[in-house]
């Protein structure tokens, strides 16, 4: 195997070297991944990356996956030894699919007869904030507490078709729908 950008012709080497071995000599190029894959190497987190401890098969990785996140749009921080977006995003984004079950933050809901507003979803801790009250109070709710009924089926379902219906429940509901659908 070989690393190398540019295509590179090998083949009078690979025939001088079948001549003088007497044996059939293959040389492939891999990729930047394939190679760290192969290698093994030390991520950001200081532990030996994920591609080449269990990843198998590299699934794309885009900035979007790092604002689903919430994290700040600074590739570099977010960049492997390979010089890509590193691939513990991708297996990263199964966790915030509950997120896509919620509408925007901002939306105005109602949850036990009060309007309230949705500010945050916070799906690795599995809590809301929402805002309630002439006063504005603040309170962290489950996210059972405000999603409707039979949600994990919506979840299992996301989880096996790679969540390609993202944001579809609420962009086809008009409020009132989501309001009814959450008092529930």
């Amino acid at each position: 195997y070989y690393l190398e950008e540019q295509r590179v012709d090998f083949r009078a080497l690979v025939r001088d070297l079948a001549k003088i071995f007497k044996r059939r000599i293959e040389m492939r190029q891999i990729g930047v991944r394939d190679a760290i894959q192969m290698k093994g190497w030390i991520g950001m987190c200081m532990r030996e990356t994920c591609c080449s401890q269990f990843v198998e098969t590299f699934q794309s990785i885009s900035l979007n996956d790092i604002t689903e996140q919430n994290l700040p749009l600074s590739p570099s921080k977010f960049t492997g030894p390979c010089g890509r977006l590193v691939c513990c995003m991708a297996f990263e984004r199964e966790n915030y699919i509950v997120k896509f079950l919620f509408p925007e933050p901002g939306t105005k809901l109602c949850y036990n007869k009060q309007e309230i507003t949705l500010l945050e979803v916070d799906p690795i801790r599995e809590l809301v904030v929402i805002e309630y009250g002439e006063n504005g109070k603040k309170v962290e709710l489950s996210i059972k507490d405000l999603l409707p009924q039979g949600f994990e089926r919506a979840i299992e379902h996301c989880r096996s078709c790679g969540g390609c219906c993202r944001r579809g429940i609420y962009e086809e509901a008009t409020e009132y729908e989501i309001v009814e659908n959450l008092a529930e």
